[in-house]
């Protein structure tokens, strides 16, 4: 039984404004979506902690027979049972290793809306991990009305407060291998840091990753980085910067840590050394195999230097 005062009562929406783990099960009925032929019980993004997990598709379903110790006339035959398919609604957040549950470290804050006009569910959570992180993810749920065979959700991840980190890697004088330099502490006195580096090590060309989504949109943090970048041009000119894609970069050099054996805790002080080397030699391969500087260049006013 849910109580009156966990939903607000609104002409289009259901809004629930704190999470209730006792009551998860009634709750992901009335925040489910369905279409008539898609069915996903309105479960958290992460998949646990969970009342009844759901994803249903019409027509898929079991048939089992009805046995009678005696045959009457219009008892049927068999019975039918909706079954779960494959869940493809679960997003697997983790920080430094830690994974993202609403059951462990600090729930900040919770929401979730039922839009009836719109056909979406959205939700908002700020979450502490056990080590001090913090973060803010948005979802986005639909089930489409216009091709019925297609649902999708928008998942998206921002950092909240803590000391950002710069991994700084660099190449061997002929620009075939990149390796590991050092971690930047992102603040007061980074530009003066990265410049001190730049010139001790000779360097002739800068690469600053850009964050972009998996379907290549830019949001908040690539125009962070686009500003990062333009400061750091007109900190190093005449020394070219330039902006490349760094999707991955992060997923591969904690993948490449954990194969050398590295525990989470080592992968933590070098992963973004590590990440940033995998966008360095993804830059010196591109500009071997195409005889073209990778990325794109970023361009200052005449005259902007300091």
């Amino acid at each position: 039984m849910i109580s009156q005062d966990v939903f607000e009562v609104e002409p289009w929406t259901i809004t629930e404004r704190e999470l209730h783990l006792e009551a998860l099960a009634e709750t992901e009925s009335v925040f489910a979506l369905s279409n008539g032929h898609i069915g996903l019980r309105g479960n958290l993004d992460e998949g646990e902690p969970t009342g009844a997990p759901g994803t249903y598709l019409n027509s898929f379903y079991e048939v089992r027979p009805l046995p009678y110790a005696e045959l009457s006339y219009g008892n049927p035959e068999d019975g039918q049972v909706m079954i779960n398919v494959t869940n493809g609604k679960v997003f697997r957040l983790l920080l430094d290793d830690e994974p993202f549950d609403v059951r462990y470290g600090r729930l900040e804050r919770h929401e979730r809306t039922l839009d009836l006009r719109e056909g979406v569910l959205r939700r908002e959570v700020e979450w502490t991990s056990p080590a001090g992180q913090r973060v803010r993810v948005r979802s986005t749920r639909l089930v489409s009305f216009a091709q019925r065979s297609i649902a999708a959700i928008l998942y998206e991840v921002e950092p909240v407060g803590g000391s950002a980190r710069i991994g700084v890697a660099r190449s061997d004088p002929d620009g075939w291998l990149a390796s590991p330099l050092t971690t930047v502490t992102r603040g007061r006195g980074d530009m003066a840091r990265l410049a001190e580096l730049a010139e001790t090590n000779g360097a002739i060309e800068i690469i600053v990753g850009l964050p972009t989504t998996l379907s290549g949109q830019q949001g908040k943090a690539a125009l962070d980085a686009r500003a990062f970048a333009r400061g750091l041009a007109r900190r190093l000119a005449p020394v070219p910067v330039r902006l490349l894609d760094e999707r991955f970069t992060t997923v591969t050099a904690h993948d490449a840590l954990r194969t050398a054996g590295r525990d989470s805790r080592a992968r933590r002080i070098i992963v973004d050394q590590a990440a940033a080397t995998v966008l360095l030699q993804s830059a010196l391969d591109a500009e071997r195999s195409t005889g073209r500087p990778a990325g794109e260049p970023v361009r200052l006013a005449t005259g902007a230097h300091e």
